[in-house]
């Protein structure tokens, strides 16, 4: 994350650290995603549901009922779990 970013979680995440001013002090800035978002992770890669379809179902929230910010949503956790799922298979080869 840019050293600019660091106050904005990511779409669909939210800080580990709630505590802003601890969060700088200690200078953690781990994310983790929502409860809404890995039930859209769920249904969209689980369940095959399109991104219309989760629109659709998502349709009373202002932000979620756009296709882009779907799209934006699903992409920020492609690349979160992509990352969790290396960062496991690295430390059972270490484990080893």
């Amino acid at each position: 994350m840019s050293k600019e970013d660091r106050g904005r979680p990511l779409v669909g995440f939210e800080f580990i650290q709630p505590d802003r001013f601890e969060r700088y002090r200690i200078q953690n800035f781990e994310m983790r995603p929502t409860k809404i978002a890995a039930k859209v992770y769920d249904l969209h890669f689980e369940r095959g549901m399109t991104v219309a379809q989760l629109c659709e179902l998502f349709r009373a929230d202002p932000h979620l009922s756009k296709p882009t910010n779907m799209k934006r949503l699903i992409k920020n956790l492609q690349s979160y779990y992509a990352k969790e799922r290396e960062y496991r298979m690295k430390s059972r080869e270490l484990s080893r």
